[in-house]
């Protein structure tokens, strides 16, 4: 801020009409003496820092602008944007291009074709030719500039318009405004009415107008239970809550919402040129004189589809008695995967890594990428919901600006290219195909906007998500690159050197060094979050703390997976409830037997010692590749490299069979044929396998197999 105000102090920029600054463009481009570079004549520049060269004005297609200077810059669609320029520079990087930048503190306009300021923050006697000066700004390429407008005070403009300009006049409608506000946009308050004609043109008392509406129209921020974790907050909504209704960001106003100039008299008064909201005028409807029958008709199709109406299924409520007349009923239902916690445990860590992340890039309206990584059941999606619900929490309390979030999930999606649509959907509210979809984010990340929130977009499942071209996962990758596009995207897979092994070197780049692995739970910590889950009911002893302690090392010597540690104190639960005692030691073991002692890991067992070492290969490629398919060479490359870093007697001679070929494909064929494998084409090398169960128990069934030691 000090080096801008000095840097600005130096000049002194009187406010001319629209009129004498265009009459005075020939006298003023005898002062600049710099070559044409594109189409731009500079002067030269009079001061350089940190590889920017910084000028005083600048002639652009015969037109000069000059620093103070208000315009009006594309935004990508048939409409305008309006701001004041503050800095005209260029960078070293772009010299030899010739392009130019500005720098510009935006006016929100009150009304606009398209307005992502949602409509119930703006003043109800907002005025079709007003504007709003905002604590927003934003660097853009000179490329951007339409024309010069004016600004005026209140006064001046409807001494100047007594009845203002309609947009039908679209030469004077599109070059004057006034100003009698200034909004914060992060937080929807508004100035008291301010005397323009002060400020017009200045920037110094521009900068400190800014200022002072930083200081006074935001709540101070004061420490609260977010970042600790929401301890003791109120029944906490799901995120999919938090977010309804908050995907308005667009508001197309048609034109014939704006008055005409016929009826330009009643939007101010002749006595104290007061001024209304202009509205729509009622049309009357034309009936046709038919039949009840004939006058049914194809209802007119919308450019847009309207978002789905889904009947929600009945739930079924349990009531508080059933709860108190059974403690171990109301364990099992803490203790379920869906239950949403207080807190969440053992991840403190990771949480206040995602949040220093998240609440920043908010804070400083840029953009952003996250790649999250870890084993299924280390807690990657809860955290980042958590993550999520505490910054909404601060966003409602006025502690920080407002954002959308979107969550893609690529188990939830039949084709990745949904993803846009889903995007879209979030932001705006409209149903469109995938490619327009695509079309539209473009345009719209790809060119600035005053009134633009953050946007946070959860991808989870990210290896479904990918492509033959990878075309979504870059585009959803190199959005948050652009500068306008304020938009965070947080990856969520299970492997952590996916980007590496099966993302192209352009994609990977733009994840940046930006990673957050997350380490599958030990056995404290599965006993803290079995622990934490049981709070409530711990005066009744249902749980000894030997049986917690047995089942979090169970679970963490396999996997360290905490839904299946719940599920192992579900079903202790139900078999204590049965016997009318307290869950001990042996009812975990009881339970885990009948888990693992299932039909499927009995089938499991009883395969050959051939058939396991090919899923084995199977579950170690699907982990290191990340995608859920592999190849039937792939598969077999494995199998050898298992092979070699076997103990086996019987590694020799499988070595050698599986160099075979009828070998190899009636192994794959009777895994198919047990239900264990898909397997498509199945007389190729390039035959494609996936599991049909999970990996999970693969791993269960075979961790205590002294045959497979070492590869299991």
């Amino acid at each position: 801020m000090g080096r801008r105000k000095s840097l600005r102090s130096q000049i002194l920029i009187r406010h001319l009409p629209q009129e004498e600054a265009d009459s005075n463009d020939e006298s003023d481009s005898s002062d600049i003496d710099e070559e044409q570079t594109y189409g731009i004549w500079t002067e030269k520049p009079f001061q350089t820092e940190a590889g920017r060269s910084y000028y005083r004005k600048l002639q652009r297609d015969g037109i000069i602008y000059r620093l103070g200077d208000d315009i009006t810059v594309n935004d990508g669609d048939s409409s305008f944007y309006v701001g004041v320029i503050t800095e005209l520079y260029d960078k070293a990087i772009t010299k030899h291009s010739g392009e130019k930048y500005y720098e510009a503190i935006w006016y929100s306009r009150a009304v606009a074709k398209r307005m992502e300021i949602k409509p119930e923050y703006l003043l109800p006697d907002r005025h079709v030719n007003e504007v709003y000066l905002s604590c927003g700004r934003d660097e853009n390429p000179t490329s951007s500039i339409i024309e010069h407008c004016n600004i005026y005070s209140k006064e001046e403009f409807f001494k100047r318009f007594p009845q203002g300009i309609p947009p039908k006049k679209k030469d004077d409608f599109a070059r004057n405004f006034f100003v009698d506000r200034g909004v914060h946009l992060k937080f929807n308050k508004y100035t008291e009415p301010l005397n323009w004609s002060e400020y017009s043109h200045n920037l110094d008392k521009i900068e400190d107008l800014l200022v002072e509406m930083e200081e006074t129209l935001r709540l101070p921020k004061k420490k609260t239970s977010s970042r600790g974790r929401g301890r003791g907050r109120p029944k906490k909504r799901s995120v999919s809550e938090d977010v309804e209704g908050d995907n308005d960001d667009y508001n197309l106003m048609k034109e014939e919402e704006i008055p005409s100039s016929d009826d330009a008299s009643s939007v101010v008064s002749s006595s104290d040129e007061e001024y209304e909201v202009p509205r729509t005028p009622k049309r009357r409807i034309k009936r046709s004189r038919t039949t009840p029958s004939s006058a049914m008709s194809t209802p007119r199709r919308t450019g847009y589809k309207q978002p789905l109406q889904i009947t929600p299924l009945p739930l079924r409520m349990l009531s508080m008695k059933e709860f108190q007349n059974s403690p171990h009923r109301k364990a099992r239902a803490m203790l379920h995967v869906s239950a949403i916690p207080n807190t969440l445990q053992c991840r403190d860590n990771e949480f206040t890594t995602i949040f220093t992340n998240l609440e920043s890039a908010i804070e400083e309206e840029t953009g952003g990428c996250l790649y999250i990584s870890g084993t299924p059941g280390t807690g990657k999606t809860a955290t980042v919901h958590e993550v999520v619900w505490n910054l909404q929490e601060m966003a409602r309390e006025g502690q920080l600006a407002e954002f959308t979030f979107c969550e893609i999930n690529g188990m939830k999606v039949t084709n990745a290219n949904q993803a846009y649509s889903s995007l879209w959907e979030s932001l705006t509210g409209e149903r469109v195909t995938p490619l327009h979809a695509m079309e539209l984010l473009d345009n719209r990340f790809n060119h600035p906007s005053p009134n633009r929130c953050s946007c946070v977009v959860l991808m989870d499942e990210l290896d479904q998500l990918v492509t033959n071209n990878q075309k979504v996962l870059y585009n959803f990758f190199n959005w948050p690159s652009l500068p306008h596009s304020r938009l965070i995207v947080i990856a969520v897979a299970n492997t952590m050197d996916l980007p590496e092994r099966i993302l192209s070197n352009r994609i990977s780049s733009r994840l940046g060094l930006s990673r957050v692995p997350f380490e599958p739970y030990t056995h404290n910590q599965l006993e803290t979050i079995i622990a934490s889950r049981l709070e409530e009911v711990k005066d009744e002893e249902l749980f000894s703390s030997d049986a917690i302690r047995f089942a979090a090392r169970k679970v963490a010597a396999v996997s360290g997976d905490a839904r299946r540690a719940l599920d192992i104190c579900r079903r202790s639960s139900e078999l204590a409830e049965g016997k009318n005692g307290k869950v001990t030691p042996i009812l975990i073991h009881q339970a885990i037997t009948e888990m693992t002692a299932s039909p499927l890991q009995r089938v499991l067992r009883d395969l050959s010692f051939m058939q396991k070492v090919f899923l084995c290969a199977i579950v170690n490629r699907m982990r290191r590749s990340g995608f859920a398919e592999s190849y039937v060479y792939e598969v077999v490359e494995e199998v050898d490299r298992l092979v070699k870093s076997m103990t086996s007697t019987d590694a020799a001679e499988f070595g050698q069979l599986i160099q075979r070929r009828p070998e190899f494909h009636y192994i794959l064929s009777s895994l198919g044929e047990t239900g264990v494998l898909y397997v498509e084409n199945k007389s190729s090398r390039n035959a494609r396998v996936r599991l049909a169960i999970a990996d999970d128990e693969i791993k269960l069934a075979f961790s205590g197999d002294t045959e497979l030691k070492g590869i299991a």
